[in-house]
């Protein structure tokens, strides 16, 4: 899963580099270039389940175990897509949120399929581990992101799972990447 984060959250770092690249090319203000994007994504989500309306609702879902691998896998690719467009065209609404959700959708991917041919642990353990490596290699802090999650559920045995996935996500990406997003963004 440490891998898998890494590698993503590599690539979603160079999606919201390349998103916001993008944006300022369009011959349209900031508020048309908002006004776009939630037209797109807007007209998309409609599509999708209603649990997509709520950032914090799709969390809690994909925490609690009950989705399928098809659900979990449309999550994070529509997650991953819409936060590139709404952050690239310079929609408030920030970056920790939607990282922490698109972990959580890539730790219960690696935990369904780990529970399914192992036989070991339960998704719930990986999708919270997954938020915690997914946010370490977008951001390339590990430790905050062990203190974030074990903050949000005060469970010891988290700890350890949190701790490796979080130190090899932030190792692949930066043998992939020198800065985190947020040093990009400064730039």
């Amino acid at each position: 899963m440490g891998i898998l984060a890494g590698l993503l959250g590599t690539l979603f770092n160079q999606g919201i580099i390349t998103s916001l690249t993008l944006n300022r090319r369009l011959p349209l203000t900031l508020p048309g270039r908002m006004a776009l994007a939630g037209l797109v994504s807007r007209m998309a989500i409609a599509l999708l389940p209603d649990w997509f309306n709520n950032n914090a609702g799709l969390r809690e879902i994909l925490l609690a175990g009950d989705v399928t691998i098809a659900t979990a896998t449309l999550a994070f690719v529509a997650h991953f897509l819409f936060t590139c467009i709404a952050y690239g065209a310079g929609t408030p609404g920030g970056l920790f949120a939607p990282t922490l959700v698109l972990g959580a959708a890539l730790g219960h991917l690696v935990g369904t399929w780990q529970y399914y041919t192992l036989g070991v642990a339960a998704p719930t353990t990986y999708a919270l581990a997954g938020m915690g490596a997914f946010f370490s290699a977008v951001g390339k802090v590990p430790i905050t992101s062990i203190v974030i999650v074990f903050e949000m559920t005060a469970d010891f045995n988290l700890v350890l799972p949190l701790m490796i996935g979080s130190v090899v996500a932030y190792l692949v990406s930066g043998i992939l990447t020198e800065s985190s997003l947020y040093q990009r963004l400064l730039e």
